[in-house]
């Protein structure tokens, strides 16, 4: 799911979205240039920039316990910048980028069925002299196999 999740803000087409969903997305890609890294964000990258990981994942189950094929990811996507002005309104991209996005393909073999930010969070890393801001998003979405 994370793959889907850096391909839909990285690389896919924008054709067919909403035309605020496609500005959104264009915004972000255009200021991070492709910085869109797992976990951490390395010393010294050029700025802006995102990093992501998964926080949590579960599995629905069915009355049987058997997994009824949707899972619940939680996931952290940081934005960081030299200002704070800058790091809003990326994060404002993020999220126009993502919230909302349901019912609907994202990437291969994955199907989005709800997608909600949970929190936002701003942030000033002082050994850095860098802006963030942290934003967390569930995302209920089942798999296929075609």
């Amino acid at each position: 799911m994370l793959c889907s999740v850096y391909g839909f803000l990285m690389t896919a087409p924008t054709a067919g979205l909403d035309p605020d969903r496609a500005a959104a997305i264009t915004a972000l890609r255009t200021a991070v240039g492709g910085r869109m890294f797992p976990n951490i964000l390395d010393e010294g990258c050029a700025l802006p920039a995102l990093t992501y990981q998964r926080i949590g994942e579960t599995t629905e189950e069915n009355l049987d316990g058997a997994p009824d094929g949707l899972y619940d990811i939680h996931i952290q996507i940081d934005v960081w910048a030299m200002t704070r002005s800058q790091c809003d309104s990326l994060a404002l991209s993020l999220r126009d980028s993502l919230v909302g996005y349901t019912n609907a393909s994202m990437g291969t073999n994955v199907w989005v069925n709800a997608l909600w930010r949970d929190d936002a969070v701003d942030d000033y890393e002082e050994a850095r002299k860098q802006y963030r801001t942290i934003s967390d998003f569930h995302v209920i979405y089942n798999e296929s196999d075609s």
